[in-house]
């Protein structure tokens, strides 16, 4: 058995994160993932301030500027009664609100990093199981149909929330958060600097969206939350988003398909006592890192997986690979995201009822000190949720709001204004 061998499993950007830091470490990396890469996922595409800055510290500032991204400058939020408020960086910022390329170019340029720091890469390799003995462990993998056992002295798995390699060992079991369903479609954008979220009755706490990617591209998709998932048919209901929603039409000119909607599930549950095990890391959405609030998780998934080979460079340095040892890492998890993610949590919550977000739009065209906590939080740049102190909370639940009657694709909106 190679002493220094990690064998990470899934090559999203949790697994090439953790990757490209082991190798840059000197450790032996075998990278699996069941699927041939390039390849499609359903995803918003927008990259976070935060996680841009991840992405730079994964090797690809680079890259990045050869693939190509496209800046959204704002982010405009649309109410379910029709009232919009529009998040930008502050003055003093010169960074984009955030950054859209498609997820396909992404992890591949994540896993070609990984690589060329020194990882090795099996693709179209399922890991199915993985067992411990006193001195190691193995990843049971099938490839074209053959069987085959990685030896290794630790794991990390990266297969996202709902894969079954990170479930079979018993980690995480998270809640399904959502099922949501993206398009690509060619247009011609009215508004490309911006990107919008727009809250719909029928859907929420889900929201659907427009990513712009540039160049007469646009990425359009919804949420919708789990009590919904068995009488929606999330397809359908993009469909009828693109075709009803006056927003859209009036924002996405000569709009057309340019191939058929791509879905999938969302689970949350993070719980720092069960991302880790005997020689067993979790990284990204098998460890239940998933922002209940926007469905988001590619900074998470990125500073998670740097985290997991931090920990492994200790335990490789004390020879400690038991699950006592190992939970430092849930504990560094706890610390970094435990007080966000609950408050996003609570976000969550308060956005079941429409009233409350046509609340927040009006309370974010009028307070300042709101808009701009909103907009940290929402692009990335900062780590606090101070949406959620008790004067915001206060402010949100009394504030007036203004109502209308708007067309649109769901429930009807109300025509009179609140005191």
């Amino acid at each position: 058995m190679t002493r220094q061998q990690v064998v990470v499993v899934g090559a999203g950007p949790a697994g090439s994160s953790a990757a490209y830091h082991l190798a840059r470490q000197g450790l032996r990396v075998i990278l699996v993932d069941k699927v041939e890469f390039p390849r499609e996922k359903a995803c918003g595409d927008g990259i976070t301030r935060r996680a841009y800055r991840q992405l730079e510290r994964t090797g690809l500032d680079g890259k990045l500027r050869q693939i190509g991204t496209h800046a959204a400058m704002g982010l405009r939020i649309c109410a379910p009664n029709g009232q919009s408020a529009t998040l930008e960086p502050s003055a003093a910022s010169a960074q984009p609100f955030a950054r859209m390329v498609r997820r396909r170019d992404l992890d591949a340029a994540l896993l070609d990093s990984a690589v060329s720091a020194g990882a090795q890469f099996m693709e179209k390799t399922r890991a199915v199981a993985m067992s411990t003995t006193e001195v190691g462990a193995q990843v049971h993998v099938i490839s074209e149909d053959r069987q085959a056992s990685l030896d290794c002295r630790l794991v990390i798995a990266a297969d996202g929330s709902g894969g079954s390699f990170s479930r079979g060992t018993g980690l995480q079991r998270g809640k399904l958060l959502s099922i949501a369903a993206r398009a690509y479609v060619s247009c011609e954008d009215q508004h490309e600097h911006l990107s919008d979220m727009l809250y719909e009755s029928d859907v929420l706490p889900g929201y659907a969206w427009v990513f712009p990617l540039g160049e007469g591209i646009c990425n359009v998709g919804i949420g919708i939350p789990a009590s919904q998932a068995k009488r929606v048919n999330v397809i359908e209901r993009l469909h009828a988003l693109l075709a009803n929603s006056t927003h859209i039409r009036d924002r996405l000119l000569n709009l057309r398909l340019l191939e058929p909607p791509r879905g999938g599930a969302l689970y949350a549950g993070f719980r720092p006592g069960r991302t880790y095990g005997e020689r067993l890391l979790a990284a990204g959405d098998a460890a239940g890192l998933v922002n209940p609030l926007t469905g988001s998780g590619i900074s998470r998934a990125l500073i998670s997986g740097e985290l997991a080979a931090r920990q492994a460079e200790q335990a490789f340095a004390s020879g400690r690979f038991d699950a006592r040892a190992l939970a430092a890492y849930g504990e560094v998890l706890r610390r970094r995201f435990g007080e966000r993610h609950l408050r996003s949590r609570l976000l969550q919550l308060l956005f079941r009822s429409s009233r409350t977000v046509d609340r927040l739009v009006t309370l974010l065209n009028r307070d300042r000190s709101t808009m701009a906590s909103a907009s940290n939080f929402m692009s990335g740049g900062t780590d606090y949720v101070s949406l959620l102190s008790a004067g915001s909370v206060a402010r949100l639940l009394l504030s007036p709001y203004n109502t209308r009657v708007v067309p649109g694709t769901g429930s009807a909106k109300r025509d009179q204004a609140a005191p």
